[in-house]
């Protein structure tokens, strides 16, 4: 939701408009600790993210499916977990 703001600026509107919870697909842009500043900022809690589907800069697909690019899934999940519990998540969509 509103697309016309910038991820910082989304969070004040969201709890103005009555959400108690957000999801923030792709949160990576940002450290965990700025984001859970926000949260706590405006009282939001944290439901979801998606993982990123690549590391490389093309962001080619597959990291989860193709095979010779385990690690890089790995990684992948690594990454969504730190970031799930840092912002207190409970969902991790696989993408």
């Amino acid at each position: 939701m509103f697309p016309e703001l910038e991820p910082p600026d989304r969070f004040r509107p969201a709890a103005r408009a009555g959400f108690q919870a957000i999801e923030y697909l792709l949160p990576y842009d940002y450290p965990a600790a700025r984001v859970r500043a926000w949260l706590d900022r405006n009282g939001l809690r944290f439901l979801l993210l998606n993982t990123l589907v690549s590391l490389s800069e093309n962001d080619a697909p597959g990291a989860g499916i193709i095979p010779g690019r385990e690690a890089e899934f790995r990684e992948i999940i690594d990454l969504a977990l730190t970031y799930s519990a840092a912002l207190g998540g409970h969902l991790i969509h696989v993408r």
